[in-house]
């Protein structure tokens, strides 16, 4: 369905402002609830956003925990740290491919939410014996519920409806309302009642998740049954393939942000712990920040600069917006220079301890260059996968984040054998190549993504 006669044609004059979801008459849903958008993706940024509340909690405590309570070695705690990690982003592509068959996408998100409880509560109450079973239980829970939630969101709405970009844009809000008060909760909870009420914390979240999800459950039984009528009559000025190849060139340059941005769990964590003067003194009190908590730094800032920088985009550009592609590519640069600040900290360094000003200078940056890659993803994934393999095409966007991750523990096997200014201008390297591989595309994208798609 297109914006034309097919869709002005179940539209009352009046209900013409907003578009139906996946091609429902007007009658079947009920009218947006707030900021425009319908009750139904508040509900699914509410569970995005303890799922993620769980995973950035796992995130910043995992590599301390083996270190410290299981007494790993450091570089074999990263690497752990980056097998898990890659594994949960590795398996949304087969959570993808069975969420087309079986039970309904809410059904499987809510099953998702579920595994992901029952692991993070093995690991509160675990021994290091069976850690192996509650990593299989996180990783399966993580492939069954994130393709099948970004599915949902976009099955909201209708093909052309203009709201989908900003849906995604608060759902990706949402997620770093859960990345930035996890850390913080997590680390608090560690340092006053141990590791296992901490990780409790997550499987709480969780628990809250399926409950809202069940309730609200009937909201979503008409998307799956309209996905493909609509999905179908979409249409593109490029072939199938040329739309997934571009997908695909897209997940490969983005491979190294990912490996630069699981780098918060695992050098910056041991970074911030062992190298960092973390204390500080406010109205004559002395305090002092626990190393996880920097995780947070990041999504703070998503949350203060999201509507400043889309504001300051569209002003620059008369609001025709910057081009996706061209995004991407200013986000891989952005990081890289986040990097290299770093670098230059840690050459500056010596045997003393830099001041927190370096981490929190390189997470703004840092966020920045995220703010403008990785929301467009989802989005423009949703928009020019083929319809009936858009939960397998998401999963393929995240399987180039479970590749980067990878090469976390990869890298992890040099945090002591390199200078640590070694290490952060490698990970700076390899986003400024990414940069100029995608750079060499970018008349290939701006033909398949059109600038109204960005």
């Amino acid at each position: 369905m297109d914006n034309g006669s097919a869709a002005k044609s179940q539209l009352r004059p009046r209900e013409a402002t907003h578009l139906t979801p996946v091609g429902l008459p007007p009658s079947a849903v009920a009218p947006p609830s707030f900021l425009g958008h319908p009750r139904e993706f508040w509900i699914l940024a509410f569970v995005e956003l303890w799922e993620r509340f769980g995973f950035f909690l796992m995130m910043s405590l995992l590599v301390l925990f083996m270190n410290e309570r299981w007494q790993m070695s450091q570089g074999a705690a990263m690497k752990w740290f980056s097998y898990y990690i890659t594994a949960v982003y590795f398996s949304p592509v087969i959570g993808g491919y069975i969420a087309e068959r079986g039970l309904s996408r809410p059904q499987w998100v809510a099953v998702g939410a579920a595994l992901l409880s029952i692991g993070y509560f093995g690991f509160a109450l675990g021994s290091r014996e069976s850690m192996v079973i509650w990593f299989g239980l996180l990783v399966i829970g993580n492939g069954l519920f994130k393709p099948n939630i970004a599915t949902l969101v976009g099955n909201l709405y209708a093909p052309g409806d203009p709201r989908r970009d900003s849906a995604f844009s608060y759902f990706y809000f949402a997620v770093n309302v859960g990345g930035a008060i996890s850390p913080n909760i997590g680390g608090y909870l560690r340092t006053h009642f141990g590791w296992r009420v901490a990780f409790s914390a997550a499987g709480v979240g969780l628990i809250l998740a399926v409950l809202v999800l069940l309730y609200f459950a009937r909201s979503y039984r008409h998307l799956d049954a309209s996905r493909a009528l609509a999905t179908e009559q979409t249409e593109h000025t490029t072939s199938a393939v040329q739309r997934v190849a571009a997908l695909f060139l897209i997940s490969i340059c983005a491979l190294p942000f990912w490996t630069a941005i699981m780098q918060s769990g695992s050098s910056l964590a041991i970074w911030a712990r062992d190298n960092t003067d973390r204390s500080f003194s406010l109205f004559g009190w002395s305090m002092q920040v626990a190393p996880e908590q920097f995780a947070s730094l990041g999504s703070w800032f998503i949350i203060l600069l999201t509507v400043p920088l889309t504001k300051l985009l569209e002003r620059l550009y008369g609001g025709r917006g910057i081009h996706s592609a061209v995004k991407i590519g200013l986000g891989l640069v952005l990081s890289a220079m986040a990097f290299g600040l770093l670098s230059l900290c840690a050459a500056q360094l010596g045997s003393g301890r830099a001041s927190m000003l370096w981490l929190v200078g390189y997470y703004f940056v840092f966020t920045i260059g995220e703010l403008l890659l990785s929301p467009v993803g989802l989005s423009i994934v949703s928009k020019l996968a083929p319809p009936r393999w858009v939960g397998v095409m998401i999963g393929v966007w995240l399987l180039s984040t479970a590749s980067g991750n990878l090469l976390v523990g990869v890298l992890g096997d040099y945090w002591e054998i390199w200078s640590h200014a070694q290490y952060f201008a490698v990970v700076a390297a390899g986003l400024l190549c990414a940069a100029l591989l995608l750079l060499t595309q970018l008349r290939f994208l701006r033909r398949v993504i059109p600038s109204q798609q960005s």
